[in-house]
C-alpha cells in the first residue's frame, strides 16, 4: 500500500511545488517593484485563485470518474469523461480570458477601491489574460491524467515553465528599465508564455503514454448527470471559498495595506508548503476512486489512514524546522545579523503564525479535498466549508476589525484557529462514513 501511495504521492507534490513557486516567485520579485505593485499582484492573483479552483474542481470530479472507470475496467466511461471536463473547461477558460482581455480595468476597479492598484494591476492583467484558458487545459490534463496512470509528465512540465517564466522575470525586473507598469505587464506575458510550453509537454505525453485519453465522440446523459452530480457541489465549495477568500482579501487591504503586502509573501510561502503536502491529496483521489471502483473498501479504509497518519507527522515536522530556521536566520549570531530581510520583507509574526497552523491546514486540505470528495461526500464537504468561511471566518474578521480594533496579525491568526472546526467536522464525516460502507457491503 505505501509503495502504490508513494508512486503516486511524490512526483504530484513534485509538480505542485513547482506549479505554486511559479506564483512564490513572482511575488518575490514584484516585491522588490515596491508595495503598490505588490497589493495589486495581490487582488489579481485572489481573483486568479478563484477560477483556479474551479478549474480543478471540474477537473477533480472528472478524474473521479476515470479513476472509478479505471478500477472498473470501463475505459470508455473514462474517455467520455475525459473529453466533458476538457470541453467544459476550455469553455469557461475562453470566456475568462476574453473577459480579462477586453476589460482589466472594470475588472480591477470592482475589486480595489484604489486607482493605484487598478492601473498597476490592469497592466499586469491584460498580458496575463491567455493564462486562465491555458490553465484551463493544463489542469484537466494534469488531474485527469494521474487519475490514468500519468504521474511523471506533470512534474517535468511544470518544471520547464518554472524554469522559462523564472529566467524570464529576473530579466524584467533586474535587466529592463522602465515604468512600473511596463514590467508589470512583461511579468504577466512571461506567466502566460511559461504555461503555454507546460500545456505542449502535458499533450505530448498524454498523446504518446496513455489511450484512455483520447476525445469520446458521444457522452451518454447518464455519465453527464453523474459528472453534474460530483461536480455540482465541488464547484459550490470552490466558489464559497474563493469568494470568502477574496472578501478577506479586501478586508486585510483595508485594515492595512502595507501589512498586507508582507502577509502576501507568507499566504505564497504557505502555498509552497502545501504543495509539498499535495501529494497525499491526490494520492487519496485516485487511489481510493480506483479502490471503491473495484470493491475494494477495507484497502480503501486502510489508504485513508495511512495518509491521514503520513500528513499529521511529516506537516508537524516541517513546522518545527521550519520555525527553528527562521529563528536562528532572523537572530544575532556573532554580532552578525544573518538575512536581515527576514524581518522586512517576510514579517516574522505573520509566518510564526503560519507556520503553528500548518499541520492543522495540511491536515484539512487531506481531508476536506482529498478523503471527503474520494468518498463522494461533496455536499458535506461544501456545508463544512461554508459554515467555516461565512458563518465564521468572515463575519469574526469584520467582528475584530470594528468592534475588537485588532490588528491584521491577531486577526490572522485567529482565523488560523478557527480551521479546528474544519478538522473536526472533517474527520467525523469521514470516520462516519467507514462504517456505513462495511456494513453495505457486509
Amino acid at each position: 500500500m505505501w509503495m502504490r501511495i508513494r508512486a503516486i504521492a511524490l512526483p504530484a507534490s513534485a509538480s505542485q511545488v513547482l506549479g505554486t513557486s511559479l506564483g512564490f516567485m513572482d511575488v518575490l520579485i514584484v516585491s522588490s517593484l515596491g508595495a503598490a505593485p505588490l497589493a495589486a499582484l495581490g487582488i489579481v492573483t485572489s481573483s486568479r485563485v478563484l477560477f483556479l479552483l474551479l478549474f480543478y474542481a471540474i477537473a477533480s470530479a472528472g478524474a473521479l470518474i476515470v479513476a472509478f472507470a479505471i478500477g472498473n475496467h470501463d475505459p470508455a466511461e473514462a474517455k467520455a469523461a475525459f473529453t466533458g471536463t476538457l470541453v467544459t473547461n476550455m469553455a469557461i477558460g475562453i470566456v475568462v480570458s476574453i473577459g480579462c482581455l477586453l476589460f482589466p480595468r472594470e475588472i480591477l476597479s470592482a475589486l480595489s477601491a484604489s486607482p493605484i492598484l487598478t492601473e498597476t494591476g490592469a497592466a499586469y492583467l491584460r498580458p496575463f489574460a491567455p493564462y486562465f484558458l491555458l490553465m484551463s487545459c493544463i489542469l484537466c490534463l494534469s488531474t485527469i491524467g494521474r487519475a490514468a496512470g500519468i504521474v511523471r509528465a506533470p512534474f517535468y512540465a511544470a518544471a520547464a515553465s518554472m524554469l522559462v517564466n523564472t529566467a524570464a522575470n529576473l530579466h524584467v525586473a533586474y535587466g529592463l528599465s522602465g515604468a512600473t507598469e511596463h514590467k508589470m505587464a512583461m511579468l504577466g506575458a512571461a506567466m502566460s508564455l511559461s504555461r503555454m510550453l507546460e500545456l505542449a509537454i502535458l499533450l505530448y505525453a498524454i498523446i504518446k503514454y496513455t489511450a484512455i485519453l483520447r476525445l469520446s465522440k458521444s457522452i451518454s446523459k447518464k455519465l453527464k448527470r453523474r459528472m453534474l452530480q460530483l461536480a455540482a457541489p465541488i464547484v459550490g465549495k470552490e466558489f464559497t471559498t474563493s469568494a470568502a477568500v477574496i472578501v478577506l482579501t479586501l478586508l486585510f487591504v483595508r485594515i492595512d495595506a502595507v501589512a498586507y503586502a508582507a502577509l502576501a509573501v507568507v499566504l505564497s510561502f504557505e502555498r509552497f508548503l502545501l504543495g509539498l503536502l499535495s501529494g497525499s491529496q491526490v494520492a487519496a483521489t485516485v487511489l481510493i476512486s480506483r479502490f471503491l471502483g473495484a470493491g475494494r473498501m477495507r484497502a480503501a479504509d486502510m489508504a485513508s489512514r495511512i495518509l491521514l497518519i503520513g500528513t499529521g507527522f511529516f506537516s508537524f515536522g516541517l513546522s518545527v524546522v521550519l520555525l527553528l530556521f527562521w529563528t536562528i536566520m532572523s537572530s544575532d549570531i556573532g554580532g552578525i545579523r544573518l538575512a536581515p530581510f527576514v524581518s522586512d520583507a517576510i514579517r516574522m509574526d505573520f509566518l510564526s503564525v503560519m507556520l503553528m497552523a500548518l499541520p492543522v491546514r495540511a491536515i484539512n486540505y487531506l481531508l476536506i479535498d482529498g478523503l471527503l470528495r474520494a468518498r463522494r461526500l461533496n455536499n458535506y464537504a461544501l456545508i463544512v466549508d461554508g459554515i467555516y468561511y461565512w458563518l465564521l471566518a468572515v463575519p469574526c474578521g469584520l467582528a475584530l476589525w470594528k468592534l475588537a480594533d485588532w490588528g491584521l496579525v491577531e486577526i490572522f491568526g485567529f482565523l488560523l484557529f478557527l480551521e479546528l472546526f474544519r478538522t473536526a467536522a472533517g474527520l467525523h464525516g469521514l470516520w462516519s462514513a467507514i462504517p456505513d460502507r462495511k456494513r453495505t457491503a457486509a
